[in-house]
């Protein structure tokens, strides 16, 4: 007898919108770059701390790359910071502009991309190119739209294909 198997996708809402979860990931990001590989499981080596202002600074951020670009940050940030406490000095200087709330930046294009297929590789740059606009432009679909140079109709269209939920007016999320 033949079976079939179901193939689903979980849809993760981005991370501007799940503010609440962002601390606990720092700190889980952070304890995993600090982890010495010669130390025993649980304990971490002397490096850097993560001074209280830093953590709300990246909280705070735009993260247009989502998981992978806030575990990159926070990797950066731990292992480039030598023996004193990240600060919001270092924040700033690493994501520059990103790290002022409701500001957005470009991601960077990085080597991951070129080793998907180009369906694959031109789906994930749209997903990151509407997620920055609609973060941009505060979800104004009508200054999306303009912006990206498409009728709002094929806008909605295509964040319906790229599984990104966005709000309405008077609706928390939809699809």
């Amino acid at each position: 007898m033949l079976s079939a198997l179901a193939v689903g996708a979980v849809l993760l809402p981005p991370l501007r919108t799940r503010r609440e979860d962002i601390p606990a990931l720092i700190e889980r990001y952070w304890r995993d770059a600090t982890a010495d590989p010669t130390t025993p499981p649980g304990v971490a080596r002397t490096m850097a701390s993560l001074h209280p202002s830093a953590l709300i600074a990246l909280t705070n951020a735009f993260w247009p790359g989502n998981l992978d670009h806030l575990q990159s940050v926070v990797t950066n940030l731990a292992l480039n910071a030598g023996s004193g406490d990240v600060t919001p000095d270092h924040v700033k200087r690493l994501l520059g502009e990103a790290a002022a709330p409701g500001k957005a930046v470009a991601p960077e294009i990085t080597s991951r991309f070129f080793d998907l297929p180009l369906r694959e590789a031109r789906e994930a740059f749209e997903r990151i190119y509407f997620e920055q606009l609609l973060g941009r432009e505060q979800s104004n679909m009508s200054k999306v739209a303009e912006k990206a140079g498409l009728e709002r109709t094929h806008l909605y269209r295509k964040l319906k294909q790229l599984n990104i939920r966005f709000s309405r007016r008077g609706e928390d999320t939809a699809a």
